[in-house]
């Protein structure tokens, strides 16, 4: 990368590593193995958006990134998107528009994109791959149904694409940014670097383990 970098995983085999950048990319690369030998492969790049979250779903098929680019709106000419924003392109403060984007992590390509209002620090995926979500600049966490666009069973057929992801925004108590955030283990909560928030019951992802237990999360900042 030739900026920060903004994330790192390891693949489950622990043979190959994905990283994103605010150089505009998302790379793959091989461990064990130097640049000369074998460099990293782009798995996606989007001029002008400098990505500043980013995470992969537990199946390995999926990509959420998100971005934000100076002055203009984020490009949505990709052949693949199976729904639309829910909301025009929003510039902030700083004339940024910031963007959520769900990527085929075998091809890098987008299939989804959400406009946002303020730039996006930390995504995250359910552990069955239905729910996503986004925590924001402002302390904000929204929630995404994903079963229109990756059906639990891989096998049936998808239903036509939706107009729109259905999104929801959680009553999260925090006033700053959303440094960190994951599901908790039984599905029930969401836990972000200060706050502990149970999500509705049918917001909640479609499988979970019903004996994963989830204790608040406590934090102390000095």
């Amino acid at each position: 990368h030739s900026e920060s970098i903004t994330g790192v995983v390891f693949t489950r085999d622990e043979q190959h590593v994905l990283s994103t950048s605010r150089d505009e990319t998302i790379r793959w690369g091989t461990i064990g193995q130097n640049e000369q030998q074998s460099p990293s492969e782009i798995l996606f790049r989007s001029d002008g958006d400098r990505i500043c979250a980013f995470a992969v779903s537990s199946d390995e098929r999926w990509i959420l990134s998100a971005s934000f680019r100076k002055d203009s709106t984020p490009d949505m000419s990709s052949a693949d998107l199976l729904a639309s924003p829910s909301r025009q392109p929003i510039d902030d403060d700083d004339n940024d528009y910031c963007a959520l984007r769900l990527h085929d992590a075998t091809t890098g390509h987008v299939v989804w994109i959400e406009h946002h209002p303020c730039e996006i620090t930390s995504v995250a995926f359910s552990e069955d791959c239905t729910r996503a979500l986004a925590g924001n600049w402002e302390g904000e966490v929204f929630l995404y149904d994903l079963t229109q666009l990756i059906p639990p069973d891989p096998t049936v057929p998808r239903s036509p694409p939706p107009l729109a992801v259905p999104e929801h925004k959680l009553g999260v108590r925090q006033t700053q940014a959303i440094r960190g955030l994951s599901f908790s283990p039984n599905g029930k909560a969401v836990i972000t670097d200060r706050a502990y928030t149970s999500i509705p019951s049918e917001l909640q992802p479609l499988h979970t383990d019903p004996t994963a237990r989830s204790l608040t999360a406590i934090s102390f900042y000095e």
